[in-house]
């Protein structure tokens, strides 16, 4: 933020045992209504909203451990090598260039 001349922040609220709904089970390979950890993000600039996310991880894989808080331990923001975490992420569109790149074959 600091680098386009914006004072940075972040909320969170996190709750404990949230069942998975289908389509965030799917992604993190476990059953629908398997209990997750369920974080709400609000990112600010300028004490404005400019981006929300909501992750889910699983309490079967991070229940009990250093890791069942996402922004808390010596392994927050650190991931393992099956999913781990998912989430959903909203960015206003007015904030957003979109740029593709479609590779072209002759």
């Amino acid at each position: 933020m600091k680098a386009v001349g914006r004072q940075g922040d972040w909320e969170s609220r996190t709750d404990a045992k949230v069942p998975a709904p289908a389509e965030v089970a799917t992604r993190l390979g476990s059953a629908e209504g398997d209990l997750c950890v369920r974080t709400a993000y609000e990112f600010l600039a300028d004490g404005k909203p400019v981006q929300l996310s909501t992750s889910w991880e699983p309490c079967e894989l991070t229940g009990g451990t250093l890791v069942v808080l996402p922004e808390g331990g010596p392994h927050a923001g650190v991931g393992e090598g099956q999913p781990v975490e998912t989430a959903d992420i909203v960015v206003p569109a007015a904030l957003c260039e979109t740029i593709y790149e479609i590779p072209i074959s002759r």
